[in-house]
Order: C-alpha cells, then structure tokens, then sequence
C-alpha cells in the first residue's frame, strides 16, 4: 500500500492567502462605492467649493462653508466630477466625485502589505497587516465618501514604503531629489503627511547623532522638503488659518486629549477587535507592540511611530490638531503595525498558520461591517432629493442641514426650480424644549418633510430627539414615515400640522 505524505507549501499557501485578503479587501471597497449613497452634510460642502471653483488655482484658496482639504485631493476630485459631468447621470457626479477617495483607498491594500514586508521581511507580520487594514471598517467606509482620509492613509502608506527603500547614504543625488519630491507633495494631498515626514526625518536625524555626521543626503533631502513646506505655508495654511482659526480653535478643542487622554489609544484600537472597545486593552497592546518592536530590533518603525503618536499628543494638547478618529485615519497603518508585531516574536512555523488562522476568522466575522456601516450612517440625501422632485406640491421642509438642497439645485435645472420654503433648526435648537418651541411655530394646516442629513455624535441624537418630537406631538397628523428596507430613510418624515 502506498504511503501519501501531505506536504503544505507554506510560503504558497501564504502568497495565496495575502493575494485573496487583498482581493477581498478591493471588493469590499467597490461595494460600499458603488453603493453611490447621497452626499452628507461635509461632502456636499466640499462638492459645493467644487462646483463653484472653475480655476484649479482656486483651490489653493481657503475652502468656503467651513471646509478644510488638501488641494490636490481637491484638484483630482474636480477632474473626475467634470467627467463624470459628461454623462448628464447624477449618479455618475458622485461616483465621479468620490473616484480619488476610492482609488487611494483601494491601492492602499496592496501598498500596505509591500510596505510591512519591507519593514521587517516576514510574511505572517504582512499577511496580518494587511488583514487588519483590508478588513477594517472605517478604512472601507471612506472608500465612498469624499474627503481626503483615505488618501492621508495611502500617503502613510507611500511614505513608509520611501521610508524603508531609500538608502540615505548609498543612494545618488537624482534619487535624493525623487525622494524629496515624494515628501515635498505628500501634504499637498494629505496635511497629514508632515507627522510622517516629521517622524522620518527624527529617525534620521537621529541616526546621524548616533553617528556624529550628517549625510550630504540628508542636507538635500531636509533642504528641499524644508522649501516646500515653507512654500505650503504661505500659499495654504497661513491663508486656511487666517480664514478659520477660531472656527477650528473651537472644533479642535472641543476634540482635544484634554478630555480624555487615553481615548487616542482607543479610538485607533476600536476598528480593528471588539476587545479595543474596553480602554485599558487598547492602551496595554500598544504598549506591548511598541515593546514587541524593540525585542526584535525594529527600531527605525519604532522611532517613527513613537515620534508620531508624541506629536500628535502635543499638537492636541495645545489644540493645534484635534484627535476625532476620522482625521487620525492616517495613523492606522502604524497602529496595526503595533498590534501585529506580537507575531515577529513567534517561530516561523507557528507565526504561518496564526497568521494563517487569524486572516480566515476576521474575514468571516468583519465581512458584514461594510452593510452595516452604509446602514448606520443613515444619509439618505440622494433618497430624499427624489422623493421631494416627485412631489408636485409646493415643499415645506424642516432640516438640520439644507446644503443638499442647494447642491441638487446646482445639478438639477427643474429640481432648482421647484417652490421650496425651508425651516432651519441652527444651533439655537440644540435641546428637547427648544426643539418643541420651534416645531410649535411651524403654520397650521401646511405639509412638512423632515430629514436628518447629520451622520453621527451629537447631530445623530439631535435628529433622533427632533423625530420623537414629531411622532410625539399631538397637533401633528403623521401622513408619511420611511421606515423599513432603506434604513437611510428612517429619519424622513411627511407631516401635517393639524388646524
């Protein structure tokens, strides 16, 4: 009889594992893309500042209604909007819109698990890197939105990749100059990126201490991204700052780590297990990864990352740079890096089939985050703009957000010139009486629509508190509600004030 010895090819079945968890990853982008959900309250704000920009130098300038973005992000998405122009199909608008966000967000999978072979040549680590990015629910989310954080990750991404592939003491001058460009137009597309080139230029300044000299590289290098920032702060930042320093000082810090220290910790840690919900876990793994790092003489990700996240905590602190998780999207890549390197320390063996193991078990428990997600941010603009066109009647509407109105008049001619009379219920409705009082005001005998165009946080309860409010109020005949499979219209509601 003959004997069978089973052989698995280890560094096969890896390669093939890393390809379908980037394969997956890409899919489950395109789903939530083509998912061609209508535009919340920021995006609209964005695309307005698009709509109105016709000169590309234009977007150099200071953005209007309260929009901050890169100009280069913003450049290519008007590009792509004006094909998208070209097929008179709204639907393509947004999809044409939103095509940078979803192209850098998607070439982020791939890059990332280059960029964590390069860092410590170990597969397992990769494969578990890549896992967690590609499987990652806010990372797929901004796939589909038009703001620039998926392209601040792709650049975390890039220059970690430059980082690890440029040699500052072997390479010409001609590559000195290509890597300095690299870091000289990263910020023009993500204002992210000078924390990244901050930590990349500690570690080799730092290694030329150690060393007691100064690489002629190094001159050139820091030379020509020192030039371009001084470029970018006179032509960008100092015109955004002069514009909106006290609307941002406000924002920023009401998102100030005066509030909660630790909760940077969590706030990166959350996406990625169910166990980071609990603080002290999220906290206690970075500290092990950073420790992981060091055991295993990974040191210039270590001085890297550590720079970044000091930055970052010093920046916040003193309400430079504010720490809500959309905007720390770009420091995803480095703590996934942390919470992966626990594998650098396992034989190799072993670290295949965890690695392995622990790819197929988050795919099959996160590959339902994307339908939930599109559910959860409940923005049913698009929705709403085409039950309002159907209508014949003249529309009265009550809204926390009526820029939706304004960008589907700008697009649609007939839509434009529809009779629409809308109550704005502004800060001065922020609470339950107040709330009451002004839907009290509204005219007897009239019909309203009432939609919820806020995403999350306080604007979420706020809208969920305003809908209550009007299921509830005796002197209101409910005509409407749009509950049910389009959850996104859970928040839409025709009513009638009764005489």
């Amino acid at each position: 009889m003959r004997d069978f010895n089973l052989k698995f090819d280890n560094e096969k079945i890896l390669n093939l594992a890393a390809l379908f968890i980037i394969i997956v990853g890409i899919v489950l982008r395109g789903q939530v893309y083509l998912h061609n959900q209508g535009f919340w309250g920021d995006e609209i704000a964005v695309i307005l500042n698009i709509i109105e920009r016709n000169n590309l130098l234009d977007f150099f300038k200071p953005l209007d209604y309260n929009q901050v973005a890169p100009p280069l992000f913003l450049i290519f998405s008007k590009i792509f909007f004006e094909l998208g122009k070209l097929t008179n199909q709204i639907d393509f608008l947004t999809l044409g819109a939103r095509f940078p966000a979803f192209i850098a967000s998607i070439l982020s999978v791939p890059l990332f698990y280059i960029a964590a072979l390069k860092i410590a040549n170990n597969k397992p680590f990769a494969l578990l890197c890549c896992t967690f990015l590609s499987l990652n629910p806010i990372a797929i989310n901004y796939a589909q939105e038009l703001k620039q954080y998926s392209t601040e990750l792709l650049f975390t991404i890039i220059l970690l990749i430059l980082f690890y592939s440029y040699d500052l003491k072997k390479a010409s001058t001609a590559k000195t100059v290509f890597a300095a460009l690299i870091l000289s137009v990263s910020p023009w597309f993500s204002l992210s990126s000078f924390f990244i080139a901050g930590g990349i230029f500690f570690c080799y300044f730092l290694n030329s201490i150690k060393n007691k000299s100064v690489p002629k590289n190094l001159i050139i290098l820091f030379s020509i991204f020192l030039l371009n920032s001084v470029i970018f702060y006179f032509v960008f930042y100092k015109p955004v700052s002069d514009k909106y320093f006290n609307f941002m000082q406000e924002f920023w810090t009401f998102y100030s780590l005066k509030l909660n220290f630790i909760e940077i910790f969590k706030t990166q840690m959350q996406a990625l297990m169910p166990l980071a919900e609990n603080k002290l876990f999220a906290f206690l793994f970075l500290i092990i990864g950073f420790k992981m790092l060091i055991i295993n003489k990974q040191y210039k990700i270590f001085y890297l990352t550590l720079f970044v996240f000091v930055a970052l905590i010093i920046a916040s602190l003193n309400d430079f740079y504010p720490y809500k998780a959309r905007l720390l999207l770009y420091m995803l890549p480095l703590v996934i890096i942390l919470y992966s390197a626990f594998i650098l320390n396992v034989k190799k063996e072993a670290a295949e089939y965890i690695a392995i193991i622990t790819m197929l078990f988050i795919t099959i428990f996160s590959l339902e985050f994307p339908a939930i997600r599109m559910i959860e941010h409940k923005c049913a603009s698009k929705e709403f703009y085409e039950i309002l066109k159907q209508d014949e009647n003249q529309i009265n509407l009550v809204s926390l957000d009526l820029g939706f109105i304004e960008y589907y008049g700008r697009i649609d001619k007939d839509f434009k010139n529809k009779e629409i009379n809308t109550v704005y219920f502004g800060d001065d409705t922020l609470y339950e009486t107040q709330i009451k009082e002004a839907l009290n005001k509204l005219q007897k005998g009239k019909t309203y629509y009432y939609s919820m165009q806020s995403v999350s946080g306080i604007g979420e309860k706020r809208s969920k508190l305003i809908r209550n409010s009007i299921l509830n109020n005796k002197n209101f005949e409910i005509l409407k509600t749009y509950d049910g499979a389009n959850s996104s219209l859970n928040y839409l509601i025709k009513f009638k004030v009764k005489n």
